[in-house]
């Protein structure tokens, strides 16, 4: 005996257990759940942040750079480290 399996106009209506429309629909929420849990999962193990950072201001504002007296951004430190080589030295300055 064959049967004829489901249809897709069928996809809704099928009676044999649950329709598929519902597997569907679980399967597309699972997805988003997971991905909103992987996301911050991201965030807390991998970037070092607090597990509440989405309830915080600062994370919703955004962060603008500090700015100094005379309105420009603050220029990136530079450490030097002792026993360089000139050459190094050198290749750093241009």
């Amino acid at each position: 005996m064959q049967t004829k399996g489901i249809r897709w106009s069928e996809i809704a209506t099928h009676k044999e257990s649950f329709p598929l429309q519902t597997v569907y629909l679980w399967l597309l929420i699972d997805f988003a759940i997971y991905l909103v849990v992987g996301l911050l999962m991201d965030q807390i193990l991998y970037h070092r942040r607090a597990p509440w950072f989405f309830l915080l201001p600062s994370y919703w504002k955004g962060r603008s750079p500090k700015l100094s007296r005379d309105n420009t951004a603050i220029k990136e430190k530079t450490y030097e480290v002792e026993g360089m080589d000139e050459d190094v030295l050198a290749v750093e300055e241009v």
